[in-house]
């Protein structure tokens, strides 16, 4: 049995978010895409004769304890796999938090899937599918790669096909954070303040095929955009309004909250100015902010 693994835990971007409106229970009901990207975490995980589930982190405000998915996955195996050595994970933490990048449920199963790998496989798919579904909204999404719809509160996970995958990877983006984060919470109560904001599902379902139909047939990704958080989350950070217009009218370029935000992202194409608009988005949020360019798995 192996001591020691390292996993890369990477960061998603929703390209089309659609709130659909309040379920019965605390959560919302949503319509997404969502794909990986070529940026993340890394986690070094290691079984420790004798020792404590703990994990290490040096980027100031991460949690350590229970609230981190981290130790909630390493909870949830030892309730089904007895196993006596401690589990010491190290994170080398690169997503910024508060950011709706989803980087807190990408550490949750890169834990699962690393710990059950260290154990010698004992938890079967569908084991790890009920335990990911149970740590919160976006986990069962990171299980598996791909890109993938996502209905209900988020645990109902549709990969796409082969077709829509090819023309979304390697798709180059700038992906920046402003130094504020928005709560979750705050942002689905905002909108359930505002119930004229959701979207009926039967119209976010036809904007979406229709947008996938578009790229399918060769049309650019742009045309698939939209988060209706933005009307809440522009409203309260107008800047954010205003610098994705200014980018669309001086760069040709498109952007988007993701989840729901703080971070956002751009589209690239080859012949955008990548270094121009780094500098317009420092511009108008400030030298201090998170930025990076990457792409799309």
């Amino acid at each position: 049995m192996k001591r020691v693994i390292e996993k890369k835990s990477v960061a998603k971007l929703n390209l089309f978010l659609a709130v659909l409106g309040k379920r019965s229970d605390i959560y919302h009901d949503i319509l997404s895409l969502v794909a990986r990207v070529r940026f993340g975490d890394n986690l070094r995980m290691e079984l420790v004769p004798g020792g404590e589930d703990k994990i290490e982190c040096d980027v100031c405000g991460v949690p350590l304890g229970e609230e981190n998915l981290i130790m909630k996955a390493i909870g949830e195996v030892r309730k089904r796999v007895k196993f006596r050595e401690g589990v010491r994970v190290i994170l080398d933490k690169k997503i910024p938090m508060g950011a709706g990048l989803g980087g807190g449920s990408s550490n949750g199963v890169a834990t699962l899937v690393g710990l059950n790998e260290l154990l010698g496989k004992v938890l079967r798919e569908e084991e790890l599918r009920t335990i990911a579904k149970s740590m919160g909204s976006d986990c069962l999404f990171f299980l598996e790669e791909g890109v993938k719809v996502i209905r209900g509160r988020g645990d109902e996970v549709e990969r796409v096909g082969i077709g829509i995958e090819e023309r979304i990877s390697g798709k180059r983006i700038i992906i920046f954070k402003p130094q504020y984060s928005i709560a979750t919470a705050w942002a689905y109560g905002e909108m359930a303040k505002r119930p004229e904001l959701y979207i009926k599902q039967r119209d976010a379902e036809v904007a979406l095929d229709v947008g996938l139909g578009r790229l399918l047939k060769g049309e650019g990704l742009e045309g698939l955009l939209y988060n209706n958080f933005e009307y809440v989350i522009f409203e309260k950070y107008p800047e954010l309004k205003k610098l994705m217009k200014e980018l669309y009218e001086e760069f040709h370029v498109k952007g988007l909250l993701s989840g729901s935000g703080s971070a956002c992202f751009v589209l690239m194409n080859l012949e955008s100015d990548s270094e121009g608009i780094k500098r317009k988005i420092k511009e108008v949020l400030g030298e201090e902010i998170f930025m990076i360019e990457t792409e799309m798995e």
